[in-house]
């Protein structure tokens, strides 16, 4: 780096000496003319020679003192680029790129942060002020907080204490309300367990009670056969070589064809009382007035031919108003070990009639959920298969054990709801109902009657059979006179 700078001092020297030597050629040139001159030029020429060597010596110290200071690389080149670098990454915004430019902008950002730094001790102090102010205010509220904090020691111990008087005193009350309950607990187990034994001996009574009631009761109605049915209607002419009956009973009385009523004796000694009581069944073929129709003899009884004036039943039809019954158990007219549930449906649905409740072939009730009411006319209890018939693990003895229990249940239901229980051949007995088996049982019907129950092939249920007489007429008048008069 020092010879570097002795080099750059050299070249100004000679520099400066050749300047001199070309001033001192000339001079020199000159001095051919003037002598005189030239030396004293030449004299002028070394001196100032002698002074630029010593100027050219000191601006070499200079220059390598500022290269020093600069702390940059002996070349001046290098150091300059060095030092235009340095003062445009580590300087400040200066319109002069100059050292001392640099340093005078320096120095004024250094003024504005001691000035910001002098602001910035001041909001510390007074900051520092407030925060002191602050602490004060803080540690009397700590101080406060701690005396009510054992203000508040004190009250809760002293609650303690009181609460603990007052558990000791309920734990006392508490052991003697147990002792009274354990006492109350022995002495109702006591009352229990000779309620229980009364009610053992009261049930046992009353159940022998309800068998004598029950017995007597079946024995009053063997006696008595009490019935409080009413008769629908009455035959007001018989045409025995027709087979046919007229009935009171017509249009106005919501009568319709099929329905099938059973025949009473005007002497009889109660509607739907006995099934035996009945000396015939007729059905409905004709509605010939408002009240007035033809009906067919399906069965009478021979002993006891229909007359003028018989009563007729049927327990399902009533005129208009709708009667309610229950069935339970299998449904089988003719015994021909087939279901007659859909007849049963049929019959009922044209006579007006409903069922409220039911009990299916496999033992469901339906609905579900029905019960008998006091408005169920008739509980008519069908077969009920015994199951023992069958083996254990047969489907048909699960649905007889089925049905037999809701046939249990139903019969404390009408027992409660006092509906009248009655079997399934004395009901459709009353109804008027008659099986189509040719069964022929001597002295009881006359089905094989054909003389009297047969009809021609070209005769219609819904013409006229045979000739009528003139009451027949008269009454049949006297209902068309009735249908025109003004009500």
């Amino acid at each position: 780096m020092a010879s570097s700078n002795n080099d750059t001092g050299l070249k100004i020297g000679l520099g400066v000496t050749s300047m001199l030597f070309l001033l001192f050629a000339g001079l020199w040139y000159n001095a051919f003319s003037n002598k005189n001159i030239a030396e004293q030029l030449k004299t002028a020429a070394d001196n100032q020679a002698s002074e630029a060597k010593t100027q050219a010596a000191a601006l070499q110290e200079t220059n390598t003192d500022a290269m020093k200071v600069i702390g940059g690389p002996a070349a001046w080149p290098e150091a300059k680029e060095q030092l235009l670098k340095s003062m445009q990454v580590n300087g400040v915004n200066s319109p002069k790129q100059t050292v001392l430019a640099q340093l005078e902008a320096l120095r004024a950002a250094l003024d504005g942060s001691n000035k910001d730094l002098a602001s910035l001790k001041a909001e510390l102090a007074v900051t520092v002020d407030k925060l002191m102010k602050l602490e004060q205010v803080a540690e009397n509220r700590v101080q406060g907080h701690d005396q009510s904090q054992k203000g508040s020691e004190q009250q809760l111990l002293t609650l303690q204490k009181n609460h603990d008087e007052v558990v000791q005193d309920k734990d006392k009350q508490i052991a003697a309300l147990k002792d009274d309950y354990r006492r109350e607990q022995v002495e109702k187990e006591t009352i229990r367990e000779n309620a229980s034994k009364t009610e053992v001996t009261l049930k046992k009574q009353i159940d022998s009670l309800t068998n004598i009631v029950e017995s007597q009761k079946s024995r009053l109605e063997q006696i008595l056969k009490v019935s409080f049915e009413v008769a629908d209607g009455e035959v007001v002419r018989m045409d025995a070589n027709q087979g046919l009956v007229f009935i009171n009973l017509g249009s106005l009385d919501h009568l319709r064809p099929q329905v099938t009523f059973s025949v009473y004796g005007r002497d009889h000694r109660g509607i739907a009382r006995e099934a035996r009581d009945i000396k015939a069944s007729v059905e409905v073929t004709r509605i010939l007035g408002p009240h007035l129709a033809e009906a067919k003899i399906l069965v009478q009884d021979r002993t006891r031919p229909i007359a003028d004036g018989d009563p007729i039943y049927s327990p399902i039809w009533a005129g208009g108003r709708t009667e309610y019954f229950a069935f339970v158990g299998l449904i089988d007219f003719d015994h021909d070990g087939k279901s007659d549930r859909e007849t049963l449906h049929r019959m009922m649905k044209n006579s007006g009639a409903e069922i409220d409740l039911e009990v299916q072939d496999d033992g469901t009730r339906d609905p579900a959920d029905a019960k008998l009411s006091t408005r169920t006319k008739f509980l008519v209890l069908g077969e009920v298969p015994e199951p023992a018939r069958f083996p254990g693990n047969d489907v048909r003895r699960t649905r007889a054990l089925a049905v037999g229990e809701q046939q249990k249940m139903l019969l404390d239901e009408a027992r409660l709801a006092g509906v009248r229980v009655v079997q399934l051949s004395d009901f459709m007995s009353y109804m008027g109902y008659q099986s189509q088996l040719r069964t022929y049982i001597p002295g009881q019907n006359d089905r094989f009657n054909l003389q009297q129950g047969s009809r021609g092939s070209s005769v219609r249920d819904d013409e006229v059979t045979g000739q009528t007489s003139k009451l027949f007429d008269k009454l049949r008048k006297i209902d068309e006179a009735e249908k025109k008069a003004p009500r």
